[in-house]
């Protein structure tokens, strides 16, 4: 098998020490890579896959990327991150500190990942995902509603004591008694507030609910 060309930096990058390109390694211009990167990976004992960035495409100090990555213009990616094998960030992502991307990940463009995230391997990220840093330490709250009457309710973060936070997209409604899951609930999220349309269930429930810091 013949030899990936040797590392193309492109026009005008800025490389600090101890930054290493690997064969296969095509810069686009006016990029900069800071101390102790590693770009272009190769995941066995030599390098298979190219590995391009875009133009103006900023990497923090400590960051591997592995080989087959596709990056975008206008990237940032923070110190300490790792992105592995046949991942690609499309145009104006922003990486936060100590991210994982595993390989085969797709991060559209425009999205911002919270430092120290980790996403799985094969995941597509949107701008609209949102993706808590283990520093957000989601909390599981857990409402009772008693009343058992079919009517609609809300649960106001305000009023349950956690007004700075931001309810998860994830909402699990049980009967309170049995503690069986309940399927076919209306359940609408706001950003401080859910409501509840029990319909003609008519018994008392339990609301699951996450809590990430605001």
């Amino acid at each position: 098998m013949a030899l990936l060309p040797k590392p193309d930096l492109g026009y005008r990058p800025v490389i600090s020490e101890g930054t290493v390109f690997f064969r296969g390694v095509q810069l686009g211009n006016y990029n900069t890579v800071r101390n102790n990167c590693k770009i272009g990976q190769p995941v066995g004992d030599y390098n298979v896959k190219s590995t391009i960035t875009g133009d103006n495409v900023v990497i923090d100090n400590n960051v591997t990327i592995y080989e087959g990555a596709v990056i975008g213009d206008n990237v940032v990616i923070g110190a300490n991150s790792t992105i592995y094998d046949t991942v690609v960030l499309e145009d104006d992502v922003v990486v936060g500190a100590s991210v994982t991307i595993n390989k085969d990940s797709t991060i559209e463009a425009t999205t911002e990942i919270s430092s120290g995230a980790v996403i799985a391997e094969g995941a597509t990220v949107t701008p609209s995902t949102f993706i808590p840093s283990p520093s957000d330490a989601n909390a599981t709250k857990e409402f009772i509603h008693t009343i058992g009457d079919g009517t609609p309710f809300v649960i106001d973060l305000t009023s349950e004591g956690n007004a700075d936070g931001k309810i998860d997209r994830i909402v699990n409604v049980y009967d309170a008694v049995t503690n069986q899951k309940l399927i076919g609930i209306d359940v609408v999220c706001a950003l401080n507030q859910i409501t509840v349309d029990l319909g003609a269930v008519d018994i008392g429930v339990k609301v699951l609910y996450e809590v990430f810091p605001g």
